[in-house]
């Protein structure tokens, strides 16, 4: 989405909010958000992933922001804001809840007389600001260049390449330091692509809004779909059967060419203590499905406990991955998504 020469990246609305002169900015719009689970209407609009990115020729520019919440909800947390100029990371910010922020930004003085093919980094060019934010609810105020002029990335100076990523709390990058360090993120610098993290933490309930809002969008090449965990509860087989039949089957009636992959469990508690063997099952049964319909309609399958090989990869909820099992998996999947569409063209 493009607002006043701002590419807002993995943000599809704007919603004007008292204090700001831009407004909130939704991941997901209001509109699907409201239809969701409970938790799934709040974290549809938390910022996981999503960016602000913008050239100038300004030497300093200033970036008027605001935290409406923080991590989760917690309406007291402090939210994080990371800063790159295009791949290299630049500065950490402190969004307090309530509080305007301004974050300035200055043209890093090392850049001077860097070789064009260092500037380009692996994915990003050098020229590119990128506002990386951290799981919070955000609103823009205004970017203030001083009369120098702003514009969006060229598609030249960012990856070819846009991967649609819908999952759980996982996906979304809970237990990682910080969601920089996530699998999906991790995956996407080792593959030279750019992505919309679509994962709902505690929420990926697989809802005909959210499948219909998904399959409507046509800015990605190829989607993952990380699907069960957040279900195991709450739901039985043949309803699993149903959701995730209609979320295939919508995707492929809408994007029948592109690149689809269906993700069973990642290793957690149930794969690892003999008395869980009932949610065990459960789980296996989930899966099972996956792999039917990845057989049925011609989609990679990717194993999720051969992503996340090692049990200390786990946080000590036996769910969530931390950072080191988050970047183990980012490889595993970065090798596993070459091997599935060798025609695409990753990084190498």
């Amino acid at each position: 989405m493009l607002h006043q020469n701002l590419e807002l990246h993995n943000f599809a609305e704007i919603e004007p909010w008292a204090g700001y002169a831009t407004g909130a900015l939704h991941r997901i719009p209001r509109r699907v958000a409201d239809q969701l689970t409970p938790r799934g209407r709040w974290i549809a609009l938390e910022s996981a992933g999503s960016e602000i990115r913008f050239v100038t020729e300004a030497p300093t520019a200033h970036l008027y922001l605001g935290s409406l919440h923080g991590t989760s909800g917690a309406p007291h947390a402090a939210a994080e804001v990371l800063i790159y100029r295009g791949d290299f990371r630049h500065d950490h910010v402190i969004l307090q809840p309530g509080v305007q922020t301004c974050i300035e930004l200055n043209v890093p003085e090392k850049f001077a007389n860097l070789p064009p093919e260092v500037l380009r980094g692996r994915r990003f060019s050098g020229k590119i600001w990128r506002v990386f934010f951290e799981r919070s609810r955000v609103a823009l105020h205004h970017l203030d260049a001083h009369g120098y002029t702003v514009r969006p990335p060229a598609a030249d100076e960012k990856p070819a390449l846009r991967w649609l990523a819908y999952g759980s709390s996982i996906t979304n990058g809970s237990a990682a330091t910080r969601h920089v360090n996530c699998y999906v993120q991790q995956a996407t610098w080792r593959l030279g692509v750019d992505v919309l993290n679509h994962g709902m933490s505690g929420a990926c309930a697989i809802e005909p809004e959210m499948v219909e809002w998904l399959a409507s969008r046509d800015d990605w090449d190829f989607a993952t779909c990380e699907l069960g965990i957040n279900l195991l509860g709450w739901i039985d087989v043949p309803e699993f059967r149903r959701r995730a039949t209609h979320l295939v089957e919508t995707l492929r009636a809408r994007h029948p060419a592109k690149p689809l992959a269906l993700i069973t469990h990642f290793t957690f508690e149930a794969h690892l203590k003999p008395s869980e063997i009932a949610k065990r099952e459960k789980a296996d049964a989930f899966d099972a499905v996956l792999r039917d319909l990845a057989s049925v309609h011609h989609l990679a399958l990717i194993e999720g406990q051969k992503l996340l090989a090692y049990a200390g990869g786990l946080s000590t909820d036996l769910l969530h991955p931390a950072d080191h099992g988050m970047f183990q998996m980012g490889e595993n999947l970065a090798t596993a998504l070459r091997a599935a569409w060798p025609t695409l063209p990753f990084a190498r």
